[in-house]
This record gives structure tokens, C-alpha cells and sequence, in this order.
């Protein structure tokens, strides 16, 4: 939004249209590749750690686990950043 709104005060319409679509293709492009990774990362270690049958039942434990951790990681990152912009004064300007 910003750059839409200095491209249309400086009158760069097509300038300020063209940067906002570089940015979203950019955007996109990694996204994909890290879903990409992602996706092969977890096709990796089922293998590497689901070779024996024997680990099969634990594998699915740990990743599990994994998956839940992750999710409750992001969450409190999540929260202890909600919590630092509540906390923080003012804007003297405002």
C-alpha cells in the first residue's frame, strides 16, 4: 500500500503497479520453494528414519511431537509479539 501511495504522488502510476507485482511474484517464488523444501525435507526423514520397520510407531511419535512443538513455538512467538506492541508508549507525534 505505501508503495502504491508514493508511486501515486510522485504520478508513477505503472512504476508503483510494476513494484507492487515484483514484490508479490518475489513473494510467491518463496513461498513455493520453502513449501517445496519443506515437502521434501519430510519425505527425507520418513525414509531415513522409517527404513526400519521396527521405528515405524516411534517415527510417527516424533514427528508428531515435532509438528506439535513447532505449532506451539510459533504460537508463543505469536503472542510474545502481540504482547511487545501492547506494551510499547505511545508515539509522541500521535
Amino acid at each position: 500500500v505505501l508503495v502504491l501511495l508514493v508511486a501515486h504522488a510522485l504520478h508513477l502510476r505503472w512504476a508503483g503497479i510494476a513494484a507492487v507485482a515484483a514484490m508479490s511474484m518475489g513473494t510467491a517464488a518463496t513461498v513455493a520453494v520453502l513449501a517445496t523444501l519443506s515437502v521434501y525435507a519430510r519425505k527425507l526423514s520418513l525414509r531415513l528414519l522409517g527404513s526400519h520397520s521396527s521405528l515405524k510407531h516411534h517415527t510417527a511419535l516424533i514427528l508428531g511431537a515435532a509438528g506439535v512443538v513447532g505449532g506451539l513455538l510459533i504460537c508463543l512467538i505469536g503472542v510474545s509479539l502481540l504482547g511487545a506492541s501492547l506494551s510499547t508508549p505511545a508515539h509522541p507525534l500521535f
